[in-house]
């Protein structure tokens, strides 16, 4: 598959600084977690630092990508982020640590709805899929390298040490951006696209109300994204206290089931970037809904069995929601460049990594009220499991009558 020279740039930049952010995150959990016997409440605290300006400031810096530069804010968002991470090193009390933390969250949050939005300019429609494949091949496997290079590193040098080599990741992501076009939006090379932008800004929801018009799917598959975001977002925030108490490991197990979650998305998104026809993206993201629920049943299934053979099971079910992540991931930012509005692309996204965002953080801060208070961890993923269940056959029925309707148009 021959791949856009700016396609090859943003996964360089990208993965560049994503390998970096990796070694941080779990530099951080080693010291409060597992180093400094953290709880529950320590482990979502670290993951809500993140999710709470990210889930503020998206839709801002999506609106910014239709009207500026995209790579001028990229590299103002990384240079800041490196900045960000000096911070964290030097963070003595917890508070401080959460603070840098969300400072990082609000500047990453630029680096989607930017590249969305360069992407549907530079790339004709046919292309998007297989490039946001090759995107996603290019995080698998820094989610298959990231984690276990952190952890191995974390063997050997101390966290603070270990997280000074994002710095250094985001200046190389820095040079890799530097040698992309400048990317102005589309509104500011003709006229009469400056005009339809400036008309979507007066009605800001115009946008909007156009993709859930046009496309009645949306309707029923956002609650499926939005429930499926949150569940993730639990299993992220008990994960080190699942591998701790549940599975009786330690760190390096949890830098494990990472690794494997990004060897299923590896394969799906190779698939997808290597097959012959175009096949249909809705198909491909309600199958890949359906193996992402895997990992929260993997919870829900392991207190069953012995702690060696919990890990081993946890572990396959991780590669198999994998699987299903790499389609979900892929698909949905094709969909999203497909039905946006043209000058509309990047608000959009960030509306969207927005209310992902909230999503994620309504579940990440209500884990700690639940559990172990009112709901153990299985019985919290089982709700959720069931509830994803339920949703998604409801998008099943919702996608058999518009294919019906459209039968019967013919």
């Amino acid at each position: 598959m021959r791949v856009h020279s700016s396609v090859l740039l943003f996964g360089m930049a990208e993965s560049i600084t994503a390998l970096g952010n990796w070694v941080t995150q779990m530099a951080v959990f080693s010291l409060v977690v597992f180093r400094g016997g953290g709880t529950v409440e320590h482990s979502t605290g670290i993951l809500l630092a993140s999710l709470v300006p990210a889930g503020l400031v998206s839709p801002l810096a999506g609106n910014l990508c239709d009207k500026l530069d995209r790579r001028a804010l990229l590299v103002v968002a990384y240079g800041l982020s490196s900045l960000a991470v000096v911070g964290l090193v030097g963070a003595s009390k917890l508070s401080h640590v959460y603070l840098w933390l969300a400072t990082l969250g609000a500047l990453s949050s630029i680096m989607i709805p930017a590249r969305q939005a360069a992407l549907r300019d530079i790339l004709a429609q046919e292309e998007l899929a297989k490039s946001n494949a090759f995107l996603q091949q290019l995080a698998s496997v820094v989610k298959i390298v990231g984690p276990l290079g952190g952890g191995l590193l974390l063997f050997h040098v101390e966290p603070q040490l270990a997280m000074l080599l994002n710095v250094a990741a985001y200046l190389l992501g820095i040079v890799a951006l530097l040698r992309l076009p400048p990317s102005p939006p589309r509104d500011a090379r003709s006229s009469k696209s400056r005009s339809q932008a400036e008309s979507c800004r007066d009605r800001s929801l115009v946008p909007i109300q156009r993709v859930y018009r046009d496309f009645p799917l949306i309707r029923t598959l956002t609650p499926v994204v939005l429930c499926l975001a949150a569940t993730m977002m639990v299993f992220d925030a008990t994960t080190s206290i699942i591998v701790r108490d549940m599975l009786q490991a330690k760190e390096g197990f949890l830098g494990v089931l990472v690794s494997l979650i990004g060897l299923g998305t590896l394969i799906s998104s190779t698939g997808l970037a290597l097959r012959k026809h175009d096949g249909n993206p809705w198909h491909d993201l309600i199958r890949g809904q359906a193996l992402l629920l895997a990992i929260p049943a993997s919870v829900v299934v392991a207190p069953c069995v012995a702690p060696g053979m919990g890990r081993i099971m946890v572990g396959v079910l991780c590669f198999i929601g994998g699987l299903g992540n790499g389609l979900v991931t892929v698909q949905t930012l094709t969909l999203l460049q497909l039905v946006a509005p043209e000058g509309a692309v990047g608000r959009i996204s960030g509306i969207y990594q927005g209310a992902i965002a909230v999503s994620q953080l309504l579940a990440a801060a209500l884990t700690p009220l639940l559990v172990p208070a009112y709901l153990p961890l299985s019985g919290i993923f089982g709700v959720m499991t069931v509830t994803v269940m339920f949703l998604m056959i409801r998008v099943w029925l919702s996608n058999r009558r518009v294919v019906s309707r459209r039968s019967m148009a013919k």
